[in-house]
């Protein structure tokens, strides 16, 4: 028996997120090599350029929730 679509829950799983913000950690403003630079920095970069679309993205889904498996907060 086919399941009606009211009846299906809807989720997002996300992981591996590395949020951290310029705010909290500074700028990086030294020229080294993407290996050489702390994780914070790298990880400020990808919540101003990766999470904003990301989120907006999930918001566009309209899940009944969110599931997050770690590494939300950096710092």
């Amino acid at each position: 028996m086919p399941t009606r679509q009211k009846d299906r829950l809807r989720f997002v799983v996300l992981g591996d997120t590395h949020y951290c913000s310029r705010k909290m950690r500074g700028a990086y403003s030294e020229k080294k090599a993407l290996p050489e630079i702390a994780d914070h920095y790298r990880y400020a970069v990808m919540a101003e350029n990766v999470l904003p679309e990301l989120f907006a993205r999930i918001k566009k889904l309209k899940p009944d929730f969110v599931i997050s498996t770690g590494d939300f907060v950096e710092g």
